[in-house]
């Protein structure tokens, strides 16, 4: 055995790096596993943006239904601000929507790409909360077409807590 004074190389290489101690280092898989959740939780995001058109364009199509004339293509944004009840709540949730995917792709990518964020294990933390965003978009869009505004508004409150603390893992990604 070694002497209490013998490192090995990950220890010796980590004690000489600048900037804060490093608590441990993520293994391949746990950073692979990480990163996955990361990603999936922005494809999610995406792909619900389209179920949220697919439920309004419906609704559009069921509206066409009864007009002279059907389904104006040539105007549709015509035909989507006179959308009522659940069409027009799609609507509103794709533009929610919009209005958030940025502020959450930014803090996820800035944390995928940064060597900081599996160094200093904030990966797990980072994949937690990019979870939880995600499920928080679902529900929301669920709720927000099914009328349910107060459950609507409770997982957005849980939906920005999860995105302002995405913003500060990812902060401390990159500020030593």
């Amino acid at each position: 055995a070694g002497s209490p004074h013998t490192r090995t190389a990950a220890e010796a290489e980590r004690a000489t790096r600048p900037g804060r101690a490093r608590a441990s280092v993520c293994t391949m898989t746990e950073r692979s596993t990480e990163a996955a959740v990361m990603v999936i939780s922005l494809f999610l995001c995406w792909i619900f943006w389209f179920m949220a058109l697919s439920v309004m364009r419906q609704a559009q199509f069921e509206m066409a239904k009864e007009m002279e004339g059907g389904y104006d293509n040539r105007d549709n944004r015509t035909m989507q601000q006179q959308l009522t009840g659940y069409g027009a709540r799609a609507k509103a949730a794709m533009g929610n929507h919009e209005e958030q995917y940025g502020f959450f792709v930014a803090p996820v990518a800035v944390l995928l790409a940064s060597k900081e964020t599996f160094d200093d294990n904030l990966g797990s933390a980072a994949a937690v909360f990019s979870a939880v965003y995600a499920a928080s978009r679902f529900l929301h869009l669920m709720f927000y077409i099914g009328d349910m505004p107060t459950l609507r508004s409770t997982v957005f409150f849980f939906g920005i807590v999860s995105l302002v603390a995405l913003w500060a893992l990812a902060i401390t990604a990159v500020v030593p």
